[in-house]
């Protein structure tokens, strides 16, 4: 894992390649990976148009990560085994910082719906750029019996499953000492009770 620069002051990029494993001789190339971390202190970002804003901002980033010389192989990464050069997949990482004060399924959907529009509108770029992956952290803020909880949300376009950035919202529950999530909980689980 070898950081790059990033152009927004609140994003960070990262180019990682497989990691090798003595017990296995692997004499392919293997294949590198740009991650991008940014954070945003926008309010607006369960609206169209600010949700719209962070994803331009991040394939920006992604864009001129790919033009560095590590990831084009004008510039070798010091490893003994065989790096793919010019065909690095992208993951994209936002966390968004302020709380939205709603209900958590309303909030969800919203941005599900953010998401399927944003994807819908911008599949070309997303494709040219090799995104595999799209999370979105968010915390949510609602009152139970005059007391105000908090509930972290984790919002997922992801290709693992092998759909195309399929879409899926998480529940987390985090440590309450440490603040690191400990259990996520998807959102049909929620909602059938499981």
């Amino acid at each position: 894992l070898t950081r790059i620069p990033a152009l927004g002051r609140n994003a960070q990029l990262w180019i990682g390649t497989e990691k090798p494993d003595e017990n296995v001789v692997i004499t392919r190339p293997r294949p590198q990976t740009i991650f991008l971390r940014a954070i945003s202190h926008s309010i607006d970002t369960d609206k169209l148009s600010g949700a719209e804003r962070l994803m331009v901002s991040a394939m920006d980033e992604l864009d001129r990560a790919s033009l560095h010389p590590l990831v084009t192989g004008q510039k070798k990464l010091n490893t003994p085994y065989p790096v793919q050069y010019g065909t690095a997949s992208s993951r994209i990482f936002l966390h968004v910082l302020n709380e939205y004060e709603a209900d958590t399924q309303s909030v969800i959907k919203g941005f599900k719906t953010i998401l399927d529009n944003l994807l819908a509108k911008h599949s070309t770029r997303l494709l040219q750029l090799r995104v595999d992956e799209i999370e979105v952290k968010a915390r949510i803020s609602y009152q139970v019996d005059g007391k105000v909880h908090v509930q972290p949300i984790r919002l997922v376009a992801s290709s693992t499953s092998g759909e195309w950035l399929k879409t899926d919202a998480y529940l987390e529950y985090p440590d309450p000492v440490t603040g690191v999530t400990k259990q996520f909980r998807s959102l049909e689980e929620a909602e059938a009770g499981v």
